[in-house]
């Protein structure tokens, strides 16, 4: 099997995408949603006790 080739500088700047007069807005989940008491637990418990709570409110909607 023939080994690839990294790519070159050039080629990067081919494949690259600019964001030259555009505008860019980025929005967090916690900006739009009641997460309080999900970080709550996050800050204050091990992963794993953030993970439990995360599965067991996949079913449910977001609260806003």
């Amino acid at each position: 099997m023939k080994a690839r080739t990294p790519p070159t500088a050039s080629s990067l700047n081919k494949m690259s995408y600019t964001l030259t007069g555009k505008l860019v807005v980025a929005i967090s989940s916690r900006a739009l949603f009641d997460f309080e008491e999900e970080n709550r637990i996050f800050e204050s418990s091990d992963d794993s006790a953030y993970m439990k709570l995360q599965l067991d409110r996949l079913g449910e909607a977001a609260q806003t």
